[in-house]
């Protein structure tokens, strides 16, 4: 009897150490899993600011992009979000299948952050444009899932948004932004 439960005592002891073992690679990978999330969500922000450089990396303030086709050409992930601080911006910004689209339930979105909350700024509208020379302030094809918020697009030559959509791609959205098409012009607001 003394011989068996000796036994017994030997293999509980070693059933507590597997599992205070594996209790302690679960914290542990908690942890590490937590870590890596938390560096995801830091990549997936970018900024720009008028007083920005294209140069920088733009994953902070501090560190922002000059011009928003810049911010967009360096989106990796879905869930991208960009905030582009007030001012002008005179440039024009393309949407193709070389960029990382977002996806259903994730997309990117790029922010006028007209109220600088976000960048730092001064609050202000976040105005791209064209400066009718530019066929185009913003031209999406190939490419889904983007959004767009508080931006007043305006000024290009043939279109401010020209949108090539196909079954591929299909899923836009603009929420308070501002399309200004000059009276009497040849150019179109969305196309």
């Amino acid at each position: 009897m003394n011989c068996c439960q000796t036994s017994v005592d030997t293999e509980n002891a070693d059933k507590g150490a597997f599992f205070m073992r594996m209790w302690f690679k679960i914290i542990i990978c908690t942890i590490l899993l937590m870590t890596v999330v938390g560096e995801t969500q830091a990549q997936q922000v970018r900024y720009v600011k008028v007083t920005g450089s294209d140069t920088a990396n733009g994953l902070t303030v501090s560190t922002a992009f000059r011009t928003i086709q810049r911010a967009i050409t360096s989106v990796t992930t879905p869930g991208t979000t960009i905030y582009v601080g007030p001012g002008t911006y005179s440039e024009q910004v393309s949407i193709t299948a070389a960029t990382r689209a977002g996806s259903a339930g994730n997309p990117n979105t790029i922010i006028g952050d007209i109220t600088g909350t976000h960048t730092g700024s001064t609050a202000g509208p976040v105005i791209l444009d064209g400066g009718t020379t530019r066929s185009y302030c913003l031209y999406v094809t190939g490419s889904d899932n983007w959004f767009f918020d508080s931006i007043t697009i305006q000024r290009a030559r043939s279109y401010d948004v020209y949108m090539g959509l196909s079954a591929a791609n299909t899923t836009f959205g603009f929420d308070r932004c501002t399309i200004v098409v000059p009276p009497n012009a040849s150019s179109f607001g969305i196309y």
